[in-house]
């Protein structure tokens, strides 16, 4: 009786010093070598189309850029299995999608260079998941800098362990990472019906109040719907004003304390502030109809709005829950680049509470909301933990540097495979 050999796992062997700072030691039997010898180059077969080309052929076949597939058309370059990795546009070594793998019939932009592996030497899923793990940005220099040329990715270093072995760590790989991505995906559905959940409260609070037991009319206002008798419906302009945002450049700015915000939030600190306490800041251009609060005097640049004390007589922290479902971030009037008029909302019809009431719903919601805030927070904090657990896991792998089971598969049974008769 045949002993079975023992299962080689990647723990077991010898390292060796790889030389390249992002591998580290990998496996004394794996040869180090560069993309140029494990890949065919595709790229001269690629042909950008722009949007107005694309719209005119819609279709089932995917369209691939940079990051991802853009948009489907009909009709394809390719069709087989490939690895497709980001020219410019890609944030190499932080972006699982600066690489992916394609099969099948596609079409290919010039934002993404187009690999296959030389069968014997490499495997297209091993290549993909290397190119995901590796420190592209250390490849290039000088002028070419944030664009991977054709000449920077040709050297990019290349840990080849024997094919079997390959295949085994890509297999394993897409075993791991699976699990890691479905809980992650969960994570991501959970978050968003949290918040579907935190929008349902505040417009239900703003719209109806808090009293299940008052009598209730209709507005006259087809998104408002019914609400309570005694309160009024008025146009925004008569409830709050927005008031334009100051020019600050960022190398004006003095560091110290006072929160800059700009459309999107805190974009840097100042030493003075244009707004009083509590204020709330709206978006104007770029991330337009975006709605931030803040309990401090902040600094309001000039693609933003602001209401403060002196802009409104109404309880701030009302109107900033009933500013979150205007949906503000869903009009624009200005095509070219994209932002928000005052006259817009102005013109908004809006349901207006007494004021004791408005703080009764802002205190509710303060508390409300906190709660869902925090399991949200709470889940972020998760899937970064996750996203990190699967970075790590990759990099580990392709590095020779985790234990699985790379037994070589067994060999085909004698008279059958290249070289036999084929008889049974």
């Amino acid at each position: 009786m045949t002993r079975a050999k023992p299962k080689t796992r990647i723990s077991a062997v010898e390292m060796k010093e790889s030389s390249v700072q992002w591998l580290g030691e990998i496996p004394e039997h794996w040869e180090l070598s560069s993309l140029r010898h494990a890949v065919t180059i595709h790229d001269e077969r690629r042909i950008p189309l722009n949007g107005e080309q694309r719209a005119d052929i819609p279709g089932e076949y995917p369209y691939c850029g940079a990051n991802g597939v853009v948009d489907y058309i009909d009709d394809y370059i390719f069709d087989g299995e490939y690895v497709l990795l980001a020219e410019d546009g890609g944030y190499w070594g932080q972006h699982e999608r600066s690489a992916y793998r394609v099969s099948g019939k596609f079409w290919v932009n010039n934002h993404a260079h187009i690999l296959q592996s030389i069968p014997c030497k490499s495997d297209n899923d091993f290549v993909c998941y290397i190119l995901i793990h590796a420190d592209i940005d250390s490849c290039i220099t000088g002028s070419t800098r944030g664009k991977l040329n054709q000449s920077a990715m040709k050297s990019i270093p290349l840990p080849l362990p024997p094919l079997h072995e390959q295949r085994a760590i890509a297999s394993y790989l897409d075993r791991e990472t699976a699990k890691i991505d479905r809980f992650i995906n969960k994570t991501e559905a959970l978050n968003a019906l949290l918040r579907e959940k935190r929008v349902a409260l505040i417009s239900r609070a703003v719209t109806k109040g808090l009293d299940a037991g008052v009598e209730i009319v209709g507005s006259g206002v087809e998104w408002l719907g019914e609400i309570p008798r005694h309160w009024d419906v008025r146009n925004f302009k008569y409830i709050a004003r927005l008031e334009y945002g100051d020019s600050l450049k960022a190398e004006d700015r003095v560091d110290d304390e006072v929160p800059v915000f700009g459309s999107n939030g805190v974009v840097g600190y100042h030493d003075v502030s244009n707004t009083l306490a509590p204020t709330i800041v709206v978006g104007r251009k770029g991330s337009f109809g975006k709605v931030n609060y803040s309990n401090i005097p902040v600094f309001a640049i000039d693609t933003t709005y602001f209401v403060d004390k002196r802009t409104t007589s109404q309880d701030i922290r009302w109107v900033y829950y009933f500013l979150q479902i205007l949906e503000l971030d869903k009009s624009s009037k200005d095509s070219a680049v994209p932002g928000l008029g005052r006259e817009e909302v102005y013109s908004l019809r809006s349901a207006l509470p007494p004021l004791h009431e408005q703080r009764a719903i802002a205190d509710h919601l303060d508390r409300e909301t906190a709660k869902i805030d925090a399991l949200i927070n709470k889940n972020d904090e998760l899937i970064a933990l996750l996203r990190e657990k699967r970075t790590a896991l990759i990099s580990a792998a392709v590095t020779g540097k985790i234990e699985m089971d790379l037994t070589p598969p067994p060999a085909p049974p004698q008279g059958i495979g290249e070289g036999s008769s084929g008889a049974l």
